[in-house]
């Protein structure tokens, strides 16, 4: 009874992180003046003893200054998991350049890298065939609290330890990212439970 106790606890876990990988990861903010300024900064950091330098950036504070007449305008973009490959692929979301930049260090092949974020959700999957085999022999249960430790640290060592403010943007980070580490998390102990009660 105790096995299939857990074994359901799991499966529930697993289907978690599935509904989760295509719930909102993310929403990131970026305001007008805030990237103007921004902007600017960059452009005194690149071209500073260029001619073209000053022209840019009093460009840019024109524009920040208009702004602040008429009133500042805030975009925002929200992604899920799965949303972040493909538009790391098109460029088009700041949020989903920064969201996987977080997971895969570095500008450098993040299109290819990006794409083992579809590993979440065939992992999930993965676990929930693993729990239904471990009803017959507890071995089985090793491989899913391997899984569920290794992603839950990985991904909790990360958010802890990024800054989620730049100098144009600030990222909140959303609830199914969140479900998607809890649920990992979840899935280790209760294979620890389970391999460590069993019999």
């Amino acid at each position: 009874m105790k096995k299939r106790i857990l074994s359901g606890l799991i499966i529930a876990c697993s289907a978690v992180v599935i509904v989760s990988f295509f719930m909102p990861w993310a929403n990131a903010s970026v305001s007008v003046t805030k990237a103007a300024k921004g902007l600017a900064a960059m452009v005194q950091r690149e071209l500073g003893g260029t001619p073209y330098a000053g022209k840019i950036t009093d460009a840019l504070q024109k524009t920040e200054k208009a702004m602040d007449t008429i009133g500042n305008v805030e975009v925002k973009t929200t992604v899920s998991g799965y949303d972040i490959p493909t538009l790391v692929h098109k460029k088009s979301s700041r949020s989903a350049l920064s969201l996987a930049q977080i997971f895969f260090k570095g500008a450098e092949g993040l299109e290819k890298r990006v794409m083992l974020l579809y590993l979440l959700p065939l992992l999930g999957v993965a676990c929930i065939f693993l729990a239904v085999l471990a009803l017959t022999n507890k071995i089985y249960i090793i491989v899913p609290a391997v899984i569920g430790g290794v992603i839950a640290a990985g991904g909790f060592y990360k958010l802890w330890t990024t800054n989620f403010s730049g100098e144009q943007y600030q990222i909140i980070l959303l609830n199914g990212l969140w479900y998607t580490l809890y649920a990992y998390l979840a899935i280790c102990v209760l294979s620890i439970v389970w391999f460590a009660t069993e019999k």
